[in-house]
């Protein structure tokens, strides 16, 4: 539920109802699922981390989804996407490596 309430907070929703709730939870899914697309490895844990990079961007992405404009994220945001997609290439660079 923290990140629920992180994303409520970011996007300045106060309502608790179940109905709110409910279509937080899937925007919130929706961007984990979008997140995922360019470092598939991503944990839960790493979304709910409030200092790590990963949580901010699923933040803004939540944003531009509530507000019907989550087709701009991928422009809006292209450096931070190239960013996270090069993480996950070191990652699996390094695994790679340790394997041999």
């Amino acid at each position: 539920m923290a990140l629920l309430d992180d994303v409520k907070r970011h996007l300045d929703i106060l309502s608790s109802d179940e109905h709110t709730n409910k279509k937080i939870m899937l925007i919130i899914a929706r961007a984990k699922n979008y997140l995922r697309r360019f470092d598939p490895t991503l944990s839960d844990s790493d979304f709910e981390n409030k200092n790590d990079f990963v949580n901010s961007m699923l933040l803004d992405y939540c944003r531009y989804d509530f507000s019907n404009a989550s087709e701009d994220f991928s422009e809006n945001y292209k450096d931070e996407i190239l960013f996270l997609r090069n993480q996950y290439k070191v990652k699996m660079y390094e695994l790679e490596k340790q394997e041999e």
